[in-house]
């Protein structure tokens, strides 16, 4: 085989009921640590409510394919206020975490964006930073480096993992905002990281709780505990201006890092083409279709059949060359 190949492509998710979508948020459910993952439940309750003029946010939801198979699931929204796209999932199997697989799926997220025409300011994604780094979780040391690559600035400001809802208090952690724009800012003004991080909590994490709290109680708290922590933040930062840092990459390959490097998985079984067995079939019958009629006009006609044995033995022959030539060529 002198030509090898391989197809990466990305789907949004409409409707809960859309294909693959059970086994993208399958490989989703046993690849995301506890501490940031999302319910599913809630994932697919807003797969199914309608964007409207009124809705704060957008969610997008993707499966994602290898040459037509489903590997791997992402999810990110466009909050409307700031015109910003939170990347917050991009799940595959361990053998797929490699860099020949994650970085075509994050171009392709950001085409999807570009060509469906979306008002965007800024990109931004929350890396852990808990510990103060020591501990994070695997996908935050996947995002570092692939962030850090593929041109994302880590912001020098405090920032907080805002919590999923009100029992998953281990959500709660220090992380580092990462964020890319149409350049490579330099730096961002106090006022307008305030306002992303405000929109996060807000717009984006308040509001995608708000249906699956019981009581206004509930509701309260979780809100009260996200003004704490911007408040928090909004303590913390005093310069007008915040740097932007893009200097500061992982070693890809130290002890601290998660080696992505690494070829493309092989085991995948690519969807079989079939034009190519019809094609054959088609071949070999036209020509006995052909015969057939051909012979029923030479008996309308009363012509003796022997004397178009001739060119039935030429339309024969012709119709297996012509197979015989397509299956060898597929051998190649």
């Amino acid at each position: 085989m002198n030509e090898v190949e391989s197809r990466f492509s990305i789907k949004r998710v409409k409707k809960s009921s859309d294909a693959d979508y059970a086994c993208a948020l399958k490989i989703y459910n046993e690849t995301t640590a506890v501490d940031i993952k999302t319910s599913t439940n809630e994932i697919t309750y807003w797969i199914e409510q309608p964007f409207t003029n009124g809705s704060s946010f957008e969610l997008m939801v993707f499966v994602l394919y290898l040459d037509g198979t489903a590997i791997g699931f992402a999810m990110m929204c466009y909050i409307k206020r700031t015109k910003t796209v939170l990347i917050d999932y991009l799940a595959v199997y361990d053998e797929f975490r490699i860099n020949a697989v994650l970085f075509p799926y994050l171009s392709l997220l950001q085409n999807y964006l570009n060509k469906n025409g979306y008002d965007v300011a800024y990109i931004v994604n929350e890396v852990s930073a808990k510990n103060k780094g020591m501990s994070i979780n695997k996908e935050s040391k996947m995002f570092k480096k692939l962030f850090c690559l593929e041109g994302f600035g880590e912001i020098c400001a405090d920032y907080y993992f805002p919590q999923l809802g009100l029992n998953n208090s281990e959500s709660i952690f220090e992380s580092n905002l990462y964020v890319k724009s149409n350049d490579n800012i330099t730096c961002i003004r106090r006022e307008t990281y305030l306002s992303i991080v405000d929109s996060i909590y807000k717009d984006y994490n308040t509001a995608w709780y708000m249906p699956f709290f019981i009581n206004e109680n509930d509701k309260n708290q979780y809100i009260s505990t996200n003004e704490q922590y911007y408040d928090k933040i909004c303590k913390s930062i005093d310069d007008e201006l915040i740097e932007i840092d893009y200097m500061e990459c992982p070693i890809l390959t130290g002890p601290k890092s998660e080696n992505t490097s690494g070829v493309l998985p092989t085991k995948l079984k690519s969807k079989r083409n079939v034009k190519i067995p019809l094609l054959i079939m088609l071949v070999i019958t036209c020509p006995l279709f052909i015969i057939w009629l051909y012979t029923f006009v030479l008996g309308l006609l009363g012509v003796p059949i022997d004397a178009a044995n001739t060119m039935i033995g030429a339309v024969v022959s012709a119709s297996i060359t012509s197979a015989s030539a397509i299956l060898l060529a597929r051998r190649k």
